[in-house]
């Protein structure tokens, strides 16, 4: 009897291509939930490092009785990048060599007394008394001086997300303002850490344009605050990012979950 002849059997049965389906399905899942995973650790993170740059400062004032970026005697310790030591044509535009830096007025309040000096020299003096990591250059990014330029990794400390940084200044007191807020909520803020995205342009240029979703946002205030955009320790600057909160701006004001792209940059109040 002869045998029947092999046949090549050609393309797939519908099992196997169900099977191959849900192999897919479930690889693509497991990559897409293991971005957000990593996503949210960077997130986290900004809490790390927001808390590791507050004690710095804490002992920064315990050592030299001083804030850094306004202490007023920074020279004396590192020696001066240039005189007069609290002008731009001086000192505040000069990237020194090695430890050099600039003083600050001693008002007790990191800001831009000058050329926005005080806001950069503080990471600058921070690094320099070894309370953190990194060396900075102590200068705003803007060739004249004339305004705020951050370039993380530079002149301020980089953020766990791509193109994002912090910022250390004196904000002040808000707690006067009537609703609806135009940038702030009614906050006796004091000195803040900001984090957010760098720009090249002015009104880009803080570390405090949008970063996150205000999901992410919420999540974030949810966990280490009150969860409002416009109160607490934790704020949004509507401001610079509208899309983070409902509108019109008040005290009842929640995240704008409606919006899903990159909306929010954090403000956190740090208690000196």
């Amino acid at each position: 009897m002869l045998s029947r002849p092999n046949r090549l059997r050609l393309g797939f049965t519908l099992l196997e291509l169900s099977i191959v389906v849900m192999i897919i399905g479930v690889l693509v899942g497991g990559v897409m939930a293991g971005g957000t995973l990593i996503r949210q650790a960077r997130i986290n993170r900004v809490m790390t490092d927001i808390q590791k740059y507050i004690t710095a400062v804490t002992m920064f004032q315990t050592q030299y009785n001083a804030l850094p970026g306004d202490m007023s005697n920074a020279t004396k310790y590192w020696g001066a990048a240039g005189t007069p030591t609290n002008t731009w044509a001086g000192c505040y535009g000069i990237v020194g060599t090695g430890t050099q830096t600039c003083d600050g007025n001693g008002d007790g309040q990191i800001w831009a007394t000058d050329s926005w000096s005080e806001v950069y020299r503080a990471w600058q003096h921070l690094s320099l008394a070894g309370m953190i990591e990194g060396s900075y250059s102590g200068v705003t990014a803007k060739s004249d001086g004339s305004l705020p330029f951050d370039v993380p990794g530079v002149n301020v400390p980089k953020g766990p997300i791509q193109t994002t940084g912090y910022d250390i200044l004196y904000l002040g007191n808000y707690t006067t303002v009537t609703s609806p807020f135009t940038e702030w909520g009614p906050i006796n803020f004091g000195h803040v850490i900001t984090f957010g995205a760098a720009g090249a342009t002015w009104g880009q240029s803080w570390n405090k344009w949008a970063a996150i979703t205000p999901a992410e946002m919420a999540s974030f205030d949810q966990k280490y605050d009150d969860g409002l955009p416009l109160s607490g320790t934790i704020s949004a600057d509507v401001a610079y990012a509208p899309n983070c909160a409902t509108s019109p701006y008040t005290a009842a004001s929640t995240y704008n979950f409606t919006y899903k792209g990159v909306a929010c940059a954090i403000t956190y109040v740090t208690g000196f």
